[in-house]
């Protein structure tokens, strides 16, 4: 975590960890032990914009429900064909709130 922490605030957005320990159920804990991935990007005028990447599978295994709580157009795809893939948290450090986006792979649906 202290990676991740050096790197947001070289990046500019210390106050990252803060919003997903808020944000994220079980706060920070949730993304100790797991494989992250981090992209960046920015305008010529604007400030770095962060997505943090992580497996749904991984990052939900006791409640693979909690990403529809994260991400509710979620419950619009329950029955079809698909399986959660890997989550995307945007940090924008002109908000206070994270953006939550998850991928979807054609597969069986989620069990329930």
């Amino acid at each position: 975590m202290s990676d991740l922490l050096t790197f947001l605030r070289t990046a500019g957005h210390p106050a990252a960890l803060t919003v997903l320990a808020r944000c994220l159920p079980d706060g920070l804990r949730r993304l100790s032990g797991r494989r992250l991935g981090l992209s960046t990007a920015r305008t010529a005028d604007g400030p770095i914009v962060l997505t943090l990447f992580a497996s749904a599978r991984t990052l939900f295994p006791p409640a693979p429900d909690a990403p529809a709580g994260l991400a509710p157009a979620l419950d619009r795809v329950r029955d079809l064909p698909v399986r959660r893939a890997l989550v995307a948290i945007g940090l924008d450090a002109a908000r206070d709130e994270p953006a939550f986006s998850v991928g979807l792979v054609r597969g069986r649906p989620p069990s329930r």
